[in-house]
């Protein structure tokens, strides 16, 4: 079941909230119906990766056990404007609170961001052994599993020389075997994407359906442009 619902923030700006997948049935949202926030559990503005969560508030008369999520996949949340895409990710793998003792109740879904999910996840290799390769093809491959993500920006103030024109993440490569232990146990595949984010000195933070890794001493200096990369070439 898809559930899906709008309303309007304090600018009369308009947003289109979907739950899930399928036949599309309407939900009513309650007075506070969707908070996101970003983490804030460690204020290290260098943190390898920056998650955020989202708290949807609906009122229902009835019992809606499709919100359960058992996977860490298996309910999308997206929200959305005129503009595109402001936020998505997944209801959190939980049960959500419902009191059935009123006619109609006011519950609150949980749901963390698609970057997130990568902590279910154990990292897997990009060909059929394990190769070496770029480090954009590793952020590349990690991103895809989110299933949410259109595309990535690497900031570009690390350069080879003077005139250079390329990524140089795109020229840098690493073995998968590094990502396995001495058992063969690989790493969660966000464990392996905050590892590639500290050796680059570079914060993975989500917006809409884009992955930014930004430099926070480069945008310090005024330097805030990137290499764009489409997630899947």
């Amino acid at each position: 079941m898809k559930y899906t619902a709008q309303f309007y923030d304090i600018n009369e700006k308009l947003y289109t909230l979907e739950i899930g997948s399928g036949e599309v049935q309407n939900i009513t949202l309650s007075a506070t119906p969707f908070i996101t926030e970003l983490e804030t559990s460690d204020s290290h503005l260098y943190k390898p990766c920056k998650y955020s969560s989202a708290t949807i508030g609906m009122i229902t008369d009835d019992y809606k056990f499709d919100l359960y999520s058992s996977t860490a996949q298996q309910n999308k949340v997206v929200l959305s404007s005129a503009s595109g895409i402001v936020w998505v990710g997944y209801v959190t793998p939980n049960l959500y609170s419902q009191g059935y003792e009123n006619e109609l109740e006011e519950i609150e879904v949980e749901a963390i961001d698609a970057l997130s999910t990568l902590q279910y996840y154990k990292y897997t290799i990009i060909g059929s052994k394990k190769d070496i390769v770029s480090f954009t093809q590793i952020i590349n491959h990690l991103l895809s599993k989110c299933n949410a993500y259109s595309s990535f920006y690497i900031s570009d103030n690390t350069q080879l020389n003077a005139t250079s024109d390329f990524c140089l993440p795109s020229k840098m490569y690493i073995s998968e075997q590094n990502f396995f232990d001495e058992d063969d146990e690989p790493m969660t595949m966000q464990e392996v994407l905050e590892e590639v984010c500290k050796y680059l000195n570079v914060t993975a933070v989500a917006d809409g359906d884009k992955v930014y890794f930004l430099d926070y001493d480069a945008i310090k200096n005024g330097i805030n442009t990137y290499y764009r990369f489409t997630l899947g070439t």
